[in-house]
């Protein structure tokens, strides 16, 4: 919603709509108000842009006529219709007389049949628990309240809903889409508001978007614009501390590859450091799993590249010769290098891989990739290494690297890892007769600038 505050309107061209709100009733307040603009002190109203229909100040409005007013001080709300009666609402309980209960019922009741809200928005919107909205809009239902009983007759079967809600989610108008299908408006909005519950829902209980997509028959960016009414939803559980469990591979996301890393540890540092319409950016893409995560995830974009890509929505680019080509600045930058000759011809045998480089040359390639960027969030991760009995610690090295290149550091997390390889006899028992630690984490460094 924007505002553009304290717009001197003429109070000839205000408009006094009295079909949102719940109670229309004028009393001596008008006379104060009077009082108020004889002695040249005034108070902003709130009005609708483009059709200056007033949705705070009706005393005020009447008050200025009889005072003889010409112009009126007014905040001008860039606001859809189907949101006046919530603001209505909500002004007059910051500031006028509380709802009686019957008024509010009937309040929450239009929210749901005539502006198309879900459940979870009134119970915010009245400031009440879900459950007690879900109890009022039983109960409506129950006795048929503002259904007519032609609509009643009028059945609409899976193809239907299906049409209706495509076309509500492209912007069409609940009069037009009623008028089109021949049932009652209220049916339209009630409609909708169940169904982006049940969708919001369905996605919550760990279903992916494309999964939600199929159940309701819809496209990705349509479901995807559905979550973004809620904010920004999850269909996993954030780890809410600095030391993060092992994940695992989730098969869902990625392409079969060496380097892929866990759906899970993806997520939790898009939840933590993203927010919807983020730009993410992935120059070490492996199997394409921060994409997949990405496109899973309520509303952000994610751009790929690898040196040796695999999937075919991750693009060749070699990032010793610069950063990657992104149409869009990133907001978070997500770096998962290959760790020096821990990963040695994994990949390839190129000298241009960093895979394939000493320690230092790749400490200081990693330190001239720190500087591609200028601004937002740069997540690393990086674990320690042996070589020749000796203990490099890569994270220690790369921390360094990155505030020399102006990252402020605002987070160092520990995520525990399995490796199949270092549970084997061989390592059991090396480990005992060398008496050595085995490497069983990661360290994830987020800086930002």
């Amino acid at each position: 919603m924007h505002t553009n505050k304290g717009q001197k309107i003429p109070v000839k061209n205000l408009v006094i709509d009295k079909s949102f709100f719940e109670r229309f009733s004028l009393n001596d307040a008008i006379e104060r108000y009077v009082e108020m603009y004889k002695n040249g002190k005034s108070k902003t109203l709130k009005v609708q842009k483009s059709t200056n229909r007033i949705i705070d100040g009706v005393h005020r409005y009447y008050a200025a006529k009889k005072a003889g007013v010409k112009y009126i001080y007014a905040d001008v709300l860039d606001v859809p219709d189907c949101d006046l009666r919530a603001l209505a609402y909500q002004f007059n309980a910051a500031n006028g007389v509380p709802y009686s209960k019957a008024e509010r019922d009937n309040l929450i009741i239009n929210l749901y049949l005539k502006d198309g809200k879900t459940q979870e928005q009134i119970a915010k919107i009245v400031g009440l628990d879900q459950g007690v909205i879900s109890k009022i809009i039983n109960n409506m239902q129950m006795h048929n309240t503002n259904i007519s009983s032609a609509d009643k007759r009028r059945k609409l079967d899976t193809k239907d809903i299906t049409a209706i809600l495509k076309l509500l989610i492209k912007g069409e108008s609940q009069k037009q889409i009623a008028n089109n299908f021949g049932v009652d408006q209220s049916r339209v909005a009630q409609l909708w508001a169940k169904k982006r519950d049940e969708i919001k829902n369905k996605y919550e209980t760990g279903k992916l978007k494309k999964e939600v997509a199929q159940k309701f028959g819809l496209t990705l960016e349509e479901v995807d614009k559905v979550l973004q009414e809620y904010g920004d939803p999850v269909n996993f559980t954030p780890v809410y501390s600095s030391f993060w469990p092992a994940f695992g591979i989730d098969k869902r996301y990625g392409q079969k590859h060496p380097g892929n890393i866990p759906a899970g540890l993806v997520q939790n540092i898009l939840y933590f450091y993203s927010k919807p319409g983020d730009i993410i950016l992935d120059p070490f893409a492996g199997g394409g799993v921060v994409q997949d995560v990405c496109e899973d995830m309520v509303n952000r974009k994610c751009y790929s590249y690898d040196y040796n890509p695999k999937p075919e929505k991750v693009t060749e680019h070699n990032i010793l010769s610069g950063p990657p080509p992104c149409p869009e600045e990133p907001d978070l930058i997500f770096l998962d290098p290959p760790y020096s000759s821990q990963k040695e011809n994994q990949y390839s045998r190129s000298k241009e891989d960093l895979a394939n480089l000493s320690v230092d040359d790749f400490l200081n390639v990693m330190e001239k990739i720190f500087g591609y960027w200028k601004k937002g969030y740069l997540v690393l991760l990086m674990g320690g290494m042996r070589k020749n009995k000796k203990y490099i610690n890569l994270p220690a090295e790369c921390y360094i690297r990155m505030k020399n290149q102006g990252w402020e550091i605002v987070e160092e997390i520990v995520n525990e890892i399995s490796h199949p390889q270092s549970d084997s006899g061989m390592w059991e028992k090396k480990k005992k007769m060398d008496r050595i630690l085995l490497h069983r984490h990661i360290s994830i460094i987020v800086g930002r600038k």
